[in-house]
């Protein structure tokens, strides 16, 4: 499956998107480990990320 992740920050009680990413993935697990990886290489502090199915 193919999904979305939107990585943002949080700053006033609104989120920033600061990176958005397409992940081919077998299922949510598998795309959340990814996304926490790319996650840590953008090395910005308190980052959240959103995960959409974005092709079924």
């Amino acid at each position: 499956m193919l999904f979305e992740i939107e990585f943002a920050t949080k700053e006033n009680g609104h989120f920033q998107t600061i990176h958005t990413a397409l992940v081919h993935a077998l299922n949510v697990s598998e795309c959340r480990q990814i996304a926490s990886e790319i996650a840590d290489q953008l090395g910005t502090v308190g980052i959240h990320f959103f995960i959409t199915e974005f092709i079924d």
